[in-house]
């Protein structure tokens, strides 16, 4: 029987459909392979390399407490050396968990149950900030180094969160920090600069205080000169004295006396003004840049 042009022609269309169809469903199955894969990498492999920042973070953290402890033998460094291990060997079990996580999901036969998803790991009890992590905060009283001096304690409050690379909040804002001056100089003159240095030793978060290593990278102060004083004041006037009894001997009569006290004055005020001290004022709610200089872990809840 011979087949028509019309017969040929359905015959040859089918055979084209039937070819696309199995082709569109072989794409379609490799990219569902694809976006298996890809959605693996995002929940395993991005975790593992978190999970290895981390332990790189508390190793060398413990490193610095155990040197710290051996040097000064302090019981606070011991304590944190064992809450650093204590942590280490929490994220340790986590990273193991990590390992029943199938690297890509295997598809399910038919007419079999799919088996139970994998228990997800848990929580983690800790987290911990970087060496290097950057701390806004607000001064809670004005800092003067008129009054302060090396050893003085002083507080601020955390004025922004502060996140892990996680994006975990650490350090909720409103977390109070404790530290102390380190140095406090005037200026010994309106054209000099002092020096005020200051350096991080506690957060208190929830209600909880933890031992910290940092400084103050820089911080909102002002110049503030002291008005006068009685020195400035013995300075005038001694220039007046020495000017008057030099216009007396010079110009003669109270019209050089006059003359001379006056010029005198004015020399001694511009002495005093160059001599004068200048105070480096760190105003109350100030802002300031705080910088840790070791890693920093603090319990999840």
């Amino acid at each position: 029987m011979r087949l028509t042009l019309f017969s040929r022609l359905a015959i040859g269309y089918l055979a084209i459909f039937l070819i696309v169809a199995f082709a569109s469903a072989y794409v379609v199955l490799q990219l569902r392979r694809f976006h298996e894969l890809t959605e693996s990498i995002l929940n395993v492999d991005n975790r593992i390399l978190d999970h290895e920042k981390m332990f790189a973070d508390l190793l060398l953290a413990q490193s610095r407490a155990e040197q710290k402890f051996t040097i000064t033998r302090d019981e606070t460094w011991y304590q944190q050396f064992v809450s650093l291990k204590t942590d280490f060997d929490r994220q340790l079990e986590s990273a193991f968990a990590l390992r029943d996580v199938p690297a890509t999901p295997v598809p399910t036969p038919p007419g079999r149950s799919e088996p139970p998803p994998p228990r997800k790991p848990a929580a983690p009890s800790s987290y911990t900030l970087r060496a290097g992590t950057e701390v806004s905060a607000s001064a809670d009283d004005s800092i003067t180094t008129r009054h302060a001096k090396a050893g003085d304690a002083f507080t601020a409050t955390v004025s922004e969160n502060v996140r892990d690379g996680s994006g975990h909040v650490v350090i909720p804002a409103g977390s109070q920090v404790s530290g102390t001056i380190v140095h406090a100089e005037p200026a010994p003159n309106p054209r000099a600069s002092g020096s005020l240095d200051l350096s991080i030793t506690s957060v208190n978060i929830r209600g909880r205080t933890y031992t910290v290593d940092g400084t103050v990278e820089s911080k909102d102060t002002v110049m503030q000169g002291r008005g006068v004083t009685g020195a400035d004041a013995a300075k005038v006037g001694g220039g007046a004295a020495i000017g008057g009894i030099a216009g007396r001997i010079i110009g003669g009569g109270k019209k050089g006396t006059i003359i001379g006290g006056l010029a005198g004055a004015a020399a001694g005020a511009g002495a005093a003004s160059r001599s004068r001290d200048v105070d480096v004022l760190l105003p109350k709610g100030a802002g300031m840049r705080i910088r840790l200089t070791s890693a920093l872990t603090v319990a999840a809840r």
